[in-house]
C-alpha cells in the first residue's frame, strides 16, 4: 500500500516531461509517462486487491472480526457504504424488476386458501321440548320468529299413546337455530331446544295436521259408526284405522288442513254410541 502511494507521488512530480518533451515522439517525454501509468495501474490494481481482502475479513464471523458483536449482514451493508465504489462479488443474485402489473388472486383461489368453513349454510335440525297435545305447528312458527319456518319444517313426535313428546325443527341455516335457541331462552324454562340428527327427521312420519285422532270410540263400533260420526265432513273413508288391542284410537285421514281443523271444530265433544268422542289434529 505504501509503496503504491510513493510511486504515485514520484509521477506525479515529474513535471518536466510536460515542458520539455513538446514533441510526442520525444524519448525523453516518453519514459517519464510511461512510468507514471504503469505506477497508476498498479496503485489502483492494489487498492481493489486491498478492498476485497478487507470485505473478505469483515465477512468473515469470528469473535475477533466482531468485537462489537456485530452481525456480518450489518458489516456488509458498512463496507458497501464506506466503499461505493469498489465492486463487492460476494453479494447475491440480483433481483430483476418487472414493469408488468401483478395480478390479483382470483376469488376461487382466495376461496380455497381459507381454511375456516362456511358455518352459515346448510340445514340444522332441533328438537323442541314442552309442547302439549294442544300446540300445532302454526304455534312452533310464532314462538320461533326469525328463523324463517314454515309448517313442512316442522314435525311432531308422538308416543304409542299419540301424546305428543317433542318438535322436531328443520332449520334452514345455523344463524337460524342460534336466533331459535336465545328466543327460547328468553322465554324461560317452558321450553328446551336441543340438536337432532338428520336421521331423527326422517324416520318421523308426518301427519301434516291432515290426520284427525278420536279418542273414546267403543270398540264395539264399526266403520258405519264411526262414518255416520263424521256425517258432514270432508274425508277419506279408506283411511279410517279402527281401534285395536293396544290402540284405542280412530284415526282418519283428510284431504286437506282445512278440512281436518273443520272436523275439530264441528264434532270435538261429540257422541258416538253414547260415548264421549275426543277430537284431536296430529301435526
Amino acid at each position: 500500500m505504501d509503496f503504491g502511494f510513493q510511486d504515485f507521488d514520484k509521477a506525479r512530480n515529474l513535471k518536466f516531461w510536460e515542458s520539455e518533451a513538446s514533441d510526442p515522439n520525444d524519448v525523453v517525454g516518453l519514459v517519464p509517462q510511461q512510468a507514471m501509468i504503469s505506477n497508476a495501474g498498479k496503485l489502483q490494481k492494489q487498492l481493489s486487491s486491498t478492498a476485497l481482502d478487507g470485505a473478505e475479513t469483515l465477512l468473515t464471523p469470528t469473535s475477533q472480526n466482531h468485537p462489537n458483536n456485530e452481525s456480518p449482514k450489518k458489516l456488509e451493508s458498512s463496507v458497501v457504504e464506506t466503499n461505493p465504489g469498489c465492486p463487492f462479488y460476494g453479494r447475491g443474485s440480483p433481483r430483476w424488476l418487472s414493469t408488468e402489473a401483478e395480478q390479483p388472486p382470483s376469488s376461487a383461489d382466495s376461496s380455497n386458501d381459507s381454511f375456516i368453513p362456511n358455518v352459515s349454510t346448510g340445514l340444522m335440525y332441533g328438537k323442541v321440548f314442552g309442547i302439549t297435545r294442544h300446540t300445532f305447528k302454526t304455534d312452533i312458527i310464532n314462538m320461533l320468529q326469525g328463523s324463517n319456518l314454515t309448517v313442512d319444517d316442522i314435525k311432531f313426535s308422538y308416543n304409542r299413546s299419540y301424546m305428543p313428546i317433542a318438535s322436531m325443527v328443520q332449520f334452514p341455516s345455523h344463524q337460524a337455530y342460534d336466533i331459535a335457541n336465545r328466543t327460547l331462552a328468553k322465554k324461560g324454562r317452558l321450553y328446551r331446544l336441543e340438536r337432532a340428527d338428520r336421521s331423527e327427521w326422517d324416520i318421523l312420519m308426518p301427519y301434516d295436521g291432515k290426520t284427525v285422532l278420536l279418542r273414546g270410540v267403543p270398540r264395539s263400533a264399526s266403520i258405519d259408526d264411526v262414518e255416520r260420526f263424521l256425517s258432514g265432513c270432508e274425508y277419506d273413508p279408506s283411511s279410517i284405522q279402527m281401534p285395536r288391542q293396544g290402540l284405542p284410537v280412530t284415526l282418519v285421514r283428510f284431504p286437506t288442513r282445512t278440512a281436518a281443523m273443520n272436523a275439530f271444530i264441528t264434532k270435538n265433544r261429540g257422541f258416538c254410541l253414547n260415548n264421549p268422542i275426543t277430537v284431536r289434529v296430529l301435526e
